[in-house]
């Protein structure tokens, strides 16, 4: 029995000499995921403002509009409208139109 004692038995750990490979394998496809990311936040980040200069515009649009709803009665807007929209004119008035061709 004493013998036994002092003798032990060597177990190979094999996970060990993949365990490095493997965990450098992961971090790699971790960057790669965050740099991914990261692109997909600049892109978003571009969008956002694209659709914050828009929203800009169309709410300067909205304001004139509610303008010209306010002031739907006043008869100076309406002949402005029929002039510059419709091409309009007020009796005895000449228009003249220029191109730039």
């Amino acid at each position: 029995m004493g013998a036994k004692k002092g003798k032990r038995k060597q177990v190979k750990h094999s996970g060990g000499r993949m365990a490095l490979p493997l965990l450098i394998l992961l971090l790699v496809l971790l960057l790669f995921q965050l740099y991914h990311l990261f692109q997909e936040l600049r892109m978003a980040r571009s969008e956002e403002l694209s659709y914050a200069a828009q929203l800009a515009e169309l709410q300067e649009t909205n304001r004139r509009l509610e303008d010209d709803i306010a002031n739907r009665d006043d008869m100076g807007l309406i002949e402005d409208i029929a002039r510059d929209e419709l091409g309009m004119a007020a009796p005895g008035e000449k228009i003249f139109r220029f191109s730039n061709t």
